[in-house]
């Protein structure tokens, strides 16, 4: 959900005292999250995030808060990130920095024009990993027709229903997809929600 982004106005601030700050002030406020978005720019979040399309934008990966031999470190770099590596210890991501772009050319691999809020070098927005669809996965979901059949590792599903939702405030919801797809399963009978939990190919159904 793009709304529930850490922001991050001091980029040479101690990565652990910045963390456990934030992450106490969140589970004091249900609200911490997006008021700090709307302070910070100046703007409701219907305003800030109108800029951007559901089904258009992408993020870049360009950072990390990493825990490792008991404290908080940024990750800028490929450089920094080698280097923790290499010291063989342990190490966890515990939120992950990006830029944010209108638009992706999947045939290129070329990124769009930068959404304003996350091209200032200043502010950052991380996010807990967890909030993250990959893109190829996404695309291969709203690939999904009535008729396809999904196939898992143990079962295979047929697709039932595929709806285009209106998310008028996907920012505070699903921020990945308009789609809700219904598979009927071939295990069980049932029919189910389609969720990207699970890894699975899809076999185009045929077009008359």
């Amino acid at each position: 959900m793009l709304a529930e982004a850490f922001i991050l106005c001091n980029n040479v601030i101690d990565a652990g005292d910045w963390w456990r700050k934030v992450v106490a002030l969140n589970a004091n406020s249900r609200s911490y999250k997006h008021d700090t978005i709307e302070s910070t720019y100046g703007l409701s979040l219907d305003k800030l995030f109108s800029q951007l399309d559901i089904d258009q934008y992408v993020v870049e990966v360009c950072s990390f808060v990493i825990i490792t031999n008991g404290g908080y470190r940024f990750i800028r770099n490929n450089q920094e990130a080698e280097n923790v590596i290499k010291t063989g210890k342990r190490w966890s991501i515990r939120a992950v920095g990006v830029k944010i772009y209108h638009s992706y050319d999947p045939e290129t691999k070329t990124l769009g024009k930068i959404w304003e809020p996350t091209s200032l070098p200043t502010i950052e927005w991380f996010y807990l990993p967890r909030h993250f669809v990959d893109l190829d996965i996404a695309q291969l979901y709203n690939s999904i027709n009535v008729g396809d059949m999904v196939v898992f590792k143990k079962t295979q599903a047929f697709v039932a229903s595929v709806k285009t939702l209106k998310r008028k405030k996907f920012w505070a919801t699903c921020s990945w997809t308009k789609k809700k797809i219904t598979v009927l399963n071939g295990s069980t009978g049932r029919q189910m929600r389609l969720t990207t939990s699970r890894d699975y190919t899809v076999l185009k159904g045929k077009v008359t």
